[in-house]
């Protein structure tokens, strides 16, 4: 029964604590099962099933058997699930710190504690102090963040306010994270803690050097900008300017290209989140360089519905905000020019001609803008495109000629 995978063990090893009348007898047969090289350290749940029922009678014993294990150094590593069992209060927190210290137990035990609000009653200070002892281990950052989210999550469940303390942890553990160690394909819990505990002007710091580390992290070919877009538009809700200047601006002599690059076009852009105005309004500060830096990176067309002959069709026209760059911009050929070699996709399928061709009205529409520098610069875009376009649509064809005469018998 020790070794039974069922999830009535729990009950059973529960009710044995509760009904035992040799509670010493059954506890050391347990831990003698437990301990049994033939086991392999595999029964976890029986001996905190066992604690739990047995603490509602005889919690100082309960106690006892817990501060017992933490000085073993064979029981230990099963110690933090017995915590779990019998609850976590403050000593049961000092215990776990204590373990947190051990070589011996496997950072991955740990991650129970983000299981079934393990950490719900402990206050957070108190709660502050285990997840640094975790986040400490060589291997424990994650774990502690992971923890910690499943903690915010509790708490905006219940329409509980997060508090100082609580927004306190989140700055600790978001300042230690280390975007190129991070598991990129977990990012949805700096995500939340993000969005939930960090604001304006308070945290700029900690904004700071989380867009700090991601840029430098991209432009070293260490990560890619769509692992961490999420958070990047989390930020930009946020912290608009610090994402801009941090993600977006280059100081005068940096040659780096955009951190945006590789970013592929059916990807929302990180910068969807900032307004369109406080993107003009930011750009407008230095007009001579960050009209084209914007114009670099924010997606400047969209998908729009439109009906004719009472049916709907879809065609791609340019945002609100890519037409303001242009008409406001010092040089609206520059802006203009920067979006043409923009429509060239980042990656595809199928012809390439075909995609183009059907990129085209964008810019047959701004050759009668009212503004003569944009019209102007569409003509000449619109020219260059179209060159572009036969040139790819011969190069297919000589493809397909050459592929279909490698068939041929």
């Amino acid at each position: 029964m020790l070794l039974s995978p069922s999830s009535r063990v729990f009950i059973v090893a529960g009710a044995i604590g509760r009904d035992t009348d040799d509670p010493q007898r059954a506890w050391e047969i347990i831990c003698k099962e437990v301990l049994a090289p033939a086991h392999n350290e595999k029964i976890f749940t029986f001996p905190g099933a066992f604690l739990a029922g047995l603490q509602g009678k005889n919690h100082k014993l309960v106690e006892k058997w817990l501060d017992d294990a933490l000085a073993s150094q064979s029981l230990c590593r099963f110690l933090i699930n017995m915590q779990i069992s019998v609850g976590i209060d403050a000593r049961g927190c000092e215990r776990l710190i204590e373990v947190a210290k051990l070589s011996t137990v496997s950072t991955h035990m740990f991650g129970n504690l983000s299981h079934g609000r393990a950490t719900q009653h402990l206050t957070g200070a108190d709660l502050m102090r285990l997840l640094l002892a975790i986040a400490e281990r060589p291997d424990g950052l994650e774990t502690a963040i992971d923890i910690f989210h499943i903690r915010i999550f509790s708490l905006i469940s219940d329409k509980k306010t997060i508090d100082h303390t609580d927004r306190q942890i989140a700055r600790t553990l978001l300042a230690r994270v280390d975007v190129e160690r991070h598991n990129r394909h977990e990012t949805h819990d700096l995500v939340e803690i993000t969005r939930t505990c960090l604001a304006p002007p308070e945290d700029n710091s900690i904004a700071r050097q989380l867009c700090e580390r991601l840029r430098d992290a991209i432009r070293h070919g260490n990560v890619w900008v769509h692992d961490y877009h999420e958070l990047v538009a989390v930020l930009g809700i946020f912290f608009p300017r610090i994402v801009l200047e941090v993600l977006v601006e280059q100081s005068d002599g940096e040659r780096y290209s955009s951190v945006f690059e590789n970013l592929g076009e059916r990807q929302a852009s990180p910068l969807r989140t900032i307004n369109g105005a406080f993107l003009l309004d930011w750009a407008h500060e230095k007009p001579q360089s960050r009209f084209a830096r914007l114009a670099e990176v924010i997606t400047p067309w969209e998908d729009k519905e439109i009906e004719r002959d009472n049916a709907a069709s879809t065609c791609v026209a340019w945002t609100t905000t890519a037409m303001r760059l242009m008409n406001e911009a010092p040089d609206p050929g520059e802006i203009v020019q920067i979006f043409r070699y923009r429509l060239h996709p980042s990656g595809w399928s199928g012809s390439l001609a075909d995609i183009l061709t059907r990129r085209v009205p964008l810019l047959e529409y701004l050759t009668n803008d009212p503004n003569q520098r944009i019209a102007k610069s569409a003509q000449e875009a619109v020219a260059s495109l179209k060159q572009e376009i036969d040139a790819e649509r011969e190069r297919e064809r000589q493809r397909h000629r050459t592929e279909n005469e490698r068939f041929e018998w």
